[in-house]
């Protein structure tokens, strides 16, 4: 409830806030915009690609999604004073929603009492991405879409809550951080069914230094997991093995507590730390990326993935390549299994097929993120506003680590190579 009370309370600022610009002077209030035109086409049968974990949308053999990346977005920026101006940003695109709040991306009232300090108080992106505080803005960026090993895994799009930002710079060197703390919901596409994850207690922090050519940044985030809602019919299933109804004659499974304390997820931590580094010159720019994902859950798998991209600029064209990678540990393994006799008994009494749900589960908990890529594609800025960019990724899914992608199983894949051609359009207004 009380998400969902501050999802109401965001609306109305933004629209108290929108309504306020509209009524000053047209010097004051800047309206901006943004859109892509995006498809991407995968040659495998068995997996289909899709740009991140929270999309419901894919490409396989004989399809090409249009509708996972195209999009349209509006800006407002409106300067009440010096120090006082408000910011909103609105997407349309195919998502799941529970209304139109969840569309604003951005509403944030900001106070800057000086040029070195920033405070947004409202939604807003969490600086996870290197060039650009959201994925949303492809034009910001010279690959069709983010990279897929490195930033699959991190579906966070917006924060509902404070960002403490400064900046100053010290001769050669330039200097940024900010901090963040706040909660938010995410989206996430689980086996064909869209499900909230929602974070509490999120903190933040990310340090930037520019230096010449140069730039470093470091950043780390930690959030609690509020649960699933698919919890309670999860634990009523392991308590059912643990303890079978007595007509049944049948002793239940010691591991089905075990199984339980595994698969549990509300109130467990993670915290994701990455680094980068990027080399810029006229003629193109080296970056690189290390990030690690660390769970208390085993349905959020840790995970390791970086990536290494080279960008050559010759005049309006700028093609590129790079390479990047993911692995994640080892899942759970009950110790022991139940018996035979209680599985068929409690199959009949159910009129399901309590071994297959079982297996269900237990491949819930095993989930990986294994595979390497190589990519080669080109941006083409057609005019100052508008980009035009392709792309073909060569991926190598390692057995059993198709985690990333659509299957037919819930972690069970055989090892497979995978090519995903991309094009896209991107324009800013």
């Amino acid at each position: 409830m009380q998400a969902k009370w501050l999802r109401v309370d965001l609306l109305v600022i933004y629209f108290v806030c929108l309504f306020t610009a509209t009524v000053q002077a047209q010097s004051k209030t800047h309206v901006s915009g943004f859109g892509s035109i995006v498809g991407y086409h995968a040659d495998s049968s068995e997996l289909a690609f899709r740009t991140n974990i929270a999309s419901s949308e894919s490409g396989s053999r004989g399809e090409f999604e249009l509708l996972d990346l195209s999009l349209v977005g509006f800006q407002v920026n409106h300067q009440f004073n010096p120090q006082w101006d408000f910011v909103s940003q609105v997407v349309f695109r195919r998502e799941r929603t529970d209304d139109f709040s969840d569309r604003v991306k951005i509403a944030t009232l900001n106070y800057s009492p000086n040029p070195e300090w920033l405070v947004r108080v409202g939604r807003f992106s969490p600086k996870l991405y290197l060039l650009s505080d959201t994925r949303f803005i492809g034009y910001s960026q010279d690959t069709v879409y983010p990279v897929h090993d490195f930033y699959a895994q991190i579906p966070v799009s917006s924060i509902d809550g404070i960002d403490v930002g400064f900046q100053k710079r010290f001769g050669r060197m330039f200097l940024a951080a900010n901090a963040y703390t706040g909660n938010s919901d995410v989206w996430v596409n689980i086996e064909g069914f869209d499900v909230i994850t929602p974070l509490k207690d999120l903190f933040g922090a990310n340090v930037a230094i520019e230096y010449g050519s140069w730039l470093f940044r470091a950043g780390y985030t930690k959030a609690t997991h509020d649960g699933y809602n698919v919890d309670q019919s999860v634990e009523q299933f392991a308590n059912t093995l643990a303890a079978p109804p007595p007509a049944l004659g049948l002793p239940g499974w010691n591991g089905a507590v075990d199984l339980l304390n595994a698969y549990r997820i509300k109130n467990t931590d993670f915290s994701y730390s990455s680094l980068a580094v990027e080399y810029n010159k006229l003629d193109g720019y080296w970056r690189g990326e290390l990030g690690k994902l660390a769970t208390d859950s085993y349905l959020a798998p840790d995970s390791i993935a970086g990536y290494v991209q080279y960008t050559h600029r010759l005049g309006k064209l700028s093609p590129f390549i790079v390479v990047s990678s993911i692995s994640t540990e080892d899942g759970y393994q009950p110790s022991t299994q139940p018996s035979p006799l209680l599985l068929a008994a409690l199959s009949a009494a159910t009129q399901t097929d309590v071994a297959q749900s079982l297996d269900a589960i237990v491949q819930s908990l095993n989930v990986k993120y294994e595979q390497h890529s190589l990519t080669l594609g080109f941006r083409l800025d057609l005019q100052a506003d508008i980009a035009f960019k392709a792309q073909i990724q060569r991926a190598w899914v390692h057995k059993d680590g198709a985690g990333l992608w659509f299957r037919d199983t819930v972690a069970r894949n055989p090892a497979e190579v995978v090519n995903i051609l991309a094009v896209g359009l991107d324009w800013v207004f």
